[in-house]
């Protein structure tokens, strides 16, 4: 049985509503959540919100999470990535060789630079995990290096990529999942998490995944979780702790 020493949680949607912001900062002071990525493109008053959060909390790390599956872009150019309302057109896996890969390279630079402007970004991972879709994949490894920002892969490939498991949601959103994933791996990883709070009616306007996102936030500030961290000795980072050069 492997056993990783450090571990990574990182909650996804950082400023996608407020609740969600809330919830994540909840389970970053009462939890094991470590570190958060926050939408690219949200919009002005999540933004400021997220800023103050930020302040009053610097020990959470704060990293991109690029969008292009929702809402709108940061440039208002686009050609291939928008609707005829100006909207991102894409879903996940809907990608096609239409899309024009370097107006998704002159975007996603425009919303790191957007969030750079507020944050000392950790790192950079993606909305519906776009940037891990093969046709995109190399845009992000780019951006990347440009950055010098870590980045959420699907294998272990330090010190750029840093590998993640996403299967912490649904019917796996449990203590034991997370026991299994810990006890499965070795040495450096992030555990996705995408906590919330009940009833969070701008939320159901926007995304299928509601109610179980507050089932992960009792998971992830539960004391068996916490006491399993702590008696395996296991310390818990963020992605500040690696600089790349």
């Amino acid at each position: 049985m492997f056993m990783i020493k450090r571990l990574i949680v990182n909650a996804d949607d950082f400023a996608l509503t407020s609740d969600i912001s809330r919830a994540i900062i909840e389970s970053f002071q009462n939890g094991v959540v470590t570190s958060t990525t926050i939408l690219a493109n949200c919009d002005a008053k999540l933004l400021e919100e997220a800023i103050e959060l930020s302040k009053q909390n610097p020990d959470l790390g704060i990293g991109a999470h690029l969008v292009l599956t929702t809402r709108k872009p940061i440039l208002n150019e686009h050609k291939t990535l928008v609707d005829v309302f100006g909207n991102f057109k894409y879903t996940t896996g809907s990608f096609d060789e239409t899309i024009d890969v370097e107006e998704v390279y002159l975007e996603w630079k425009a919303q790191l630079d957007r969030l750079k402007a507020h944050f000392n970004l950790t790192h950079i991972d993606s909305h519906h995990h776009v940037h891990m879709s093969p046709k995109l994949h190399s845009i992000a490894r780019r951006l990347s290096k440009e950055y010098k920002l870590p980045l959420r892969s699907r294998t272990d490939n330090f010190p750029f990529g840093i590998k993640t498991a996403i299967g912490f949601q649904g019917e796996n959103a449990t203590v034991e999942y997370l026991k299994s994933v810990i006890e499965s791996e070795k040495g450096l990883l992030e555990i996705m998490v995408h906590p919330g709070y009940e009833n969070d009616i701008f939320l159901e306007e926007i995304s299928d995944y509601n109610t179980e996102r507050y089932t992960e936030l009792k998971v992830l500030c539960s004391d068996e979780i916490k006491t399993f961290l702590e008696e395996n000795e296991i310390e818990l980072v963020n992605y500040s702790f690696i600089h790349l050069k």
